[in-house]
């Protein structure tokens, strides 16, 4: 089942959910009467479903992060590892933290900035 399968899912009657996080790093929580699909770590940027070269390419609709820190954090993540690259990767990576700028996170009240 997919992360948007999953989003679109009323909660269980029971009050119990299970989450995980996809290897993109994408995660179903529960809110409100269903679910919001979240991007809560870095995850495997090269994933073919749900990584951040899939939205980069235009592949897949960005989700948003799960909140500003989450989103600075990986900001900072693919910082290092453009420190660390060849010129071609280095190029790349900076598409890509531009990408990760620009996409909305969820504020604490879980509304998108």
């Amino acid at each position: 089942m997919s992360v948007t399968e999953l989003a679109n899912r009323q909660p269980p009657e029971n009050g119990i959910t299970i989450a995980y996080t996809s290897p993109g790093g994408i995660a179903v929580k529960p809110f409100a009467d269903g679910y919001l699909a979240m991007r809560v770590c870095l995850g495997h940027i090269h994933h073919l479903e749900d990584g951040l070269l899939a939205e980069l390419r235009g592949s897949r609709e960005p989700v948003p992060w799960q909140n500003a820190t989450v989103r600075e954090e990986a900001i900072e993540t693919l910082r290092r590892r453009a420190r660390r690259a060849d010129d071609g990767e280095r190029s790349a990576l900076a598409r890509l933290i531009e990408h990760v700028q620009r996409t909305p996170y969820y504020e604490d009240d879980l509304g998108t900035n």
